[in-house]
């Protein structure tokens, strides 16, 4: 088997690190490839990143807003790809409390500094039981640290208004790997599962205790699923 070459785009205020858990368990013959999209400042340019950087018949993974924008490219450029994994992402879009929570982050960003994720915004992110994993926590800190408030004023301004694409994603005919968190607090499992419906070659894998940061919070289950989802479609 050659290798599987494995195009990962991360989500908000993520970089490399985001995946630092997971790939250690990954299976050999699979390599997991980071893009970097934190100096993009518009969605148009993000996407640009991707087709610039995934060559033919690449698997392309998305988390979280990654996951938006790597359906976004697979909806348009499918004959380009092997398969989709979206991972902690609905294609219904963001819900309006999501929306307007944003907007308010965008105006005060606008006038002052940012000093980092607050506590609170820190355990809308995990389950409970990640929020006692020091590991987890000084990941998504030190992310969020080290891009800075110019980097989340750009990504928040560029991928807050997501059309749904529920409607659309049923053309979809690659592979396609859904996973998500059970008590992911931004994205309603509901959602994901009427994402497996509408896609006819889909699976779909909810991980229990575990909330919105799956490839942080519980890496190994998700390294299975990719591991057994991979290599069954690799030719």
């Amino acid at each position: 088997m050659s290798g599987i070459e494995v195009c990962a785009i991360p989500g908000t205020m993520c970089d490399e690190r985001l995946w630092s858990l997971l790939t250690p368990h990954i299976d050999a013959n699979i390599h997991i490839r980071h893009l970097d999209i934190t100096a993009e400042e518009t969605e148009e340019g993000m996407l640009d990143a991707i087709a610039a950087a995934v060559k033919p018949k690449v698997h392309l993974l998305g988390f979280s807003m990654g996951g938006y924008l790597a359906m976004r490219y697979a909806l348009s450029n499918a004959e380009n790809i092997s398969s989709l994994t979206v991972i902690s992402y609905s294609a219904r879009g963001l819900d309006a409390r999501e929306i307007a929570s944003r907007k308010n982050m965008i105006q005060w960003l606008s006038h002052n500094r940012y000093d980092g994720m607050s506590e609170m915004q820190l355990s809308l992110l995990m389950d409970n039981e990640s929020l006692n994993n020091p590991e987890i926590a000084d990941t998504i800190l030190a992310m969020d640290k080290d891009l800075g408030g110019k980097v989340m004023l750009a990504q928040l301004k560029s991928t807050s208004e997501r059309p749904s694409l529920m409607n659309e994603i049923s053309r979809l005919k690659i592979p396609v790997l859904i996973a998500g968190g059970e008590n992911d607090l931004k994205v309603d499992v509901a959602e994901l599962r009427e994402m497996n419906t509408r896609i006819n070659n889909s699976q779909l894998h909810i991980v229990p205790q575990c909330g919105h940061m799956l490839p942080l919070e519980k890496p190994e289950l998700l390294a299975e699923q990719l591991n057994r989802f991979y290599l069954s479609i690799a030719p």
